[in-house]
């Protein structure tokens, strides 16, 4: 039988006990940085661990050659890619794919201005569904010249066009 020992540390003061982030539950930080790096490109910052809904992950921060920052989200025990998104731009960095079998970034992004001229503000990848029958999506907004914010989601696999709505915040979406 093997015995697996964590550190664990308590912050005085504070609620709650930090531990050794490294566990043998799956990937490691460092693992899950490389990961993330890999993914979309850029500079990977340190990983932390978070939850999407009831699934552990861990989170990176990704600083990209034009300046931007992409946040990654991998599945703690297999390391694949849940989420990958950026908030602030700007959204014109090196072209990735971030996953196998899926429509690249740029790919989906002029797909999504062809749907909508106009100035993104916010995009999103992300794995929807169970083990088995993930389906994998691309999210822009896209704020057109008469102001009016759009949402779009796009199948990542194919590049089809899911939903386009207007919407009044991305809050909304």
């Amino acid at each position: 039988m093997k015995t697996i020992i964590k550190i664990c540390t308590v912050a005085f003061g504070l609620s709650g006990v930090a531990c050794d982030d490294d566990s043998e539950s799956g990937i490691s930080q460092d693992e899950a940085a490389r990961l993330a790096q890999d993914a979309i490109g850029g500079i990977a910052g340190e990983a932390e661990r978070s939850t999407v809904g009831d699934l552990e992950v861990w989170e990176v921060y990704v600083a990209m050659p034009n300046k931007a920052e992409v946040e990654v989200k991998l599945e703690l025990a297999t390391g694949d890619v849940v989420l990958v998104e950026d908030e602030a731009g700007p959204f014109d960095y090196p072209d990735f794919t971030p996953i196998a079998g899926v429509l690249s970034y740029n790919a989906i992004k002029a797909l999504a201005l062809e749907e909508v001229a106009g100035d993104i503000t916010k995009w999103e990848f992300k794995r929807e569904g169970e083990a088995g029958g993930y389906e994998f999506e691309f999210e822009f907004y896209i704020r057109d010249a008469q102001a009016q914010l759009w949402e779009i989601y796009f199948d990542a696999t194919d590049g089809t066009a899911k939903s386009i709505e207007a919407i009044d915040s991305v809050e909304d979406g």
